[in-house]
């Protein structure tokens, strides 16, 4: 047997030297306590205590004494603020151990919740995630006549729990226990009686209707007096998946996609909006001596924001379906009212530029001079689709009778310089619409250029000229009409207003 000295640093050790510790602990409150150093067992046993719904259950309770000491029946519920548990708020690690719990601890409903709410009692998106939901009338029991609303309270709970899990849920697991004896003779003998009238009669027609519209539990427990057929009926529905939305034939979704949004909703709002302003701008006073005129300016009218139709909020399916049903319709704007004080309203307040980017015909009639401003835009809006998404037509109308408000004098050139300086734009688009249509008072030498140019797949290739021209039909390229002093920068109105509309 041999010994070998070792001659390292770290192994070289003095057994004279104590062993006690530098700094010894001596009070053992000064051990740091780590909860992620426990047993994972421990740890779960602590998230059972400290997540639980007994709080609600007691809720509905003290608000059920309160009834019953007091002598108004109307008693408003308790003002109640949710709060997120504290211990969700240490960690990560804590709250991805913590959730699954919380999600399986069973919601108990003993009481009802009579004028409260359940959403304001637990979030909507708690409800979608737990397992098992019981609701009872256990804490009724000790009443010798338990008050109608302890049922009603549980039949309005249903209700809203039915709403809140029609978008989807993870239940497992629903029990409904209800067995006073006060309700039986209501719900055994007065629900299958049709000439009965009562109030807990209806109130359990709405719970059958709202436990029907849960789906997809696989465990469903009803010890309720209805009779069993109704029971075993309202199982089967519970248990079996939803019908879903897309079952229904292409056909029948198309129509509900039709009428669930319109295109053209917008430009019904706007041509309202033009009307009010049109209104505002000048009011007419009617009296047996005179017509007396005021001009209000200044005053934007109301209208609506513009909001998404929620049918394309539920999926990208629906949404990419609905797309082309709605979108085909022609997008029409029309009956716009004259403008007054060369003021118009910004077509950013009523559409989006995700509906010019969509729609597939789009037809504008033009009626005021202040109108054109419009072209501008559009032609911003349309100049922003891709190739692969031309819209398929273009019909611009111009209502003008030349000879009422064009050209007073032989000299004078048509279309003016507004109608080009709106239509210029217009003209610089390039293989962004399929088919284009100008009708109206605009003479061929000025549209039919602008149509052969739209028609261009680009910027190179050759262009038409625009013309204009004056009363005896002599016409002018733009450029130099320009140049004369018979060409005009500004007039009034395309049409008299009698012509087109009244104010009423």
């Amino acid at each position: 047997m041999s010994f070998t000295k070792c001659c390292s640093p770290e192994f070289d050790v003095d057994f004279g030297s104590s062993l006690t510790p530098s700094n010894p602990i001596t009070d053992p409150v000064d051990v740091p306590f780590r909860f992620r150093d426990l047993p994972k067992e421990l740890r779960f046993m602590i998230y059972e205590y400290a997540l639980s719904f007994d709080s609600i259950d007691k809720y509905c309770g003290d608000y059920l004494e309160l009834l019953c000491v007091t002598s108004n029946a109307k008693e408003p519920a308790p003002d109640v603020e949710k709060a997120c548990p504290s211990i969700l708020l240490v960690s990560k690690d804590i709250i991805e151990e913590a959730l699954p719990i919380l999600y399986k601890t069973p919601l108990n409903m003993s009481f009802g919740i009579f004028k409260a709410h359940l959403q304001d009692l637990i979030a909507p998106e708690l409800l979608r995630k737990l397992r098992y939901i019981n609701f009872s009338d256990a804490g009724t029991r000790h009443l010798n006549t338990p008050p109608h609303d302890c049922f009603g309270g549980i039949c309005y709970a249903v209700t809203e729990l039915a709403t809140i899990l029609r978008a989807g849920h993870s239940l497992k697991s629903f029990t409904m226990d209800y067995t006073s004896a006060y309700l039986s003779f209501h719900l055994r003998d007065c629900l299958n009686d049709g000439q009965k009238q009562c109030g807990i009669k209806s109130w359990a027609h709405n719970l059958i209707r709202a436990l029907k519209e849960l789906h997809s539990i696989d465990k469903v427990s009803l010890t309720v007096e209805f009779s069993e057929e109704v029971k075993q009926e309202i199982i089967s529905c519970m248990k079996r998946p939803a019908r879903g939305f897309f079952r229904l034939p292409l056909q029948v979704r198309q129509k509900i996609y039709g009428y669930a949004a319109d295109v053209n909703d917008g430009a019904s709002t706007f041509q309202l909006a033009t009307k009010q302003l049109a209104l505002v701008s000048t009011t007419t006073r009617l009296s047996t001596a005179n017509i007396k005129l005021t001009h209000i300016s200044n005053q934007d009218p109301t209208f609506k924001e513009t909001t998404t139709p929620t049918i394309f909020l539920v999926n990208r399916q629906i949404e990419q379906e609905a797309n082309e049903v709605i979108y085909s319709k022609p997008f029409v704007i029309k009956n716009l009212y004259p403008m007054v004080n060369s003021t118009f309203l910004k077509l950013d307040d009523f559409f989006s530029p995700y509906t010019f980017k969509k729609i597939q015909h789009l037809e504008l009639h033009l009626t005021d001079h202040n109108h054109l401003t419009m072209l501008p835009t559009i032609a911003n809006m349309l100049r922003r689709r891709r190739k692969n998404n031309v819209l398929k037509s273009l019909h611009l109308h111009f209502s003008e009778p030349r000879s009422k408000r064009l050209i007073l004098a032989v000299g004078e050139y048509y279309p003016d310089n507004t109608v080009y300086a709106c239509m210029r734009h217009l003209n610089y688009l390039r293989g962004v619409v399929g088919r284009v249509t100008i009708t109206g008072s605009m003479p061929a030498c000025f549209t039919a250029p602008i149509i052969h140019n739209m028609g261009l797949k680009d910027l190179s290739e050759q262009a038409m000229p625009i013309k204009v021209q004056n009363v005896v039909g002599h016409e002018v390229d733009v450029h130099v009409a320009q140049g004369t002093a018979f060409y005009r920068k500004q007039r009034g109105v395309l049409v008299e207003p009698a012509d087109v509309m009244e104010i009423d």
